[in-house]
């Protein structure tokens, strides 16, 4: 899967699903070979990390991997990064265990 396509239609719709405006300050996408190791298989993926909250709090995540994630649809990798975001939030200090999206 081109990783510009999981940027647009997986990242960044569900960080505007999940943050409010002015939440999230610095976000980082990295896009890395993984050499493999006994526990995972060599593969390349995209890696997003992002600061969120007055305090900074940190959320990071493979958002794709081209070995482990090859069958998935959009909305599969979408489910799942919003999922995660959604955990992030509710067990945040700004959050306040909210559950959004």
């Amino acid at each position: 899967m081109n990783l510009s396509i999981v940027l647009t239609d997986v990242v960044v719709p569900e960080l505007d699903v999940v943050f409010r405006a002015g939440e999230v300050t610095p976000i980082e996408v990295t896009a890395v070979a993984h050499r493999g190791d006994e526990w995972e298989p060599a593969q390349d993926a995209l890696e997003l990390t992002v600061s969120a909250g007055p305090e900074g709090e940190v959320f990071a995540s493979a958002v794709w991997q081209s070995v482990i994630m090859a069958d998935w649809s959009i909305g599969q990798m979408r489910e799942r990064l919003r999922s995660d975001l959604v955990d992030f939030v509710a067990l945040s200090s700004f959050g306040w265990g909210e559950m959004r999206a």
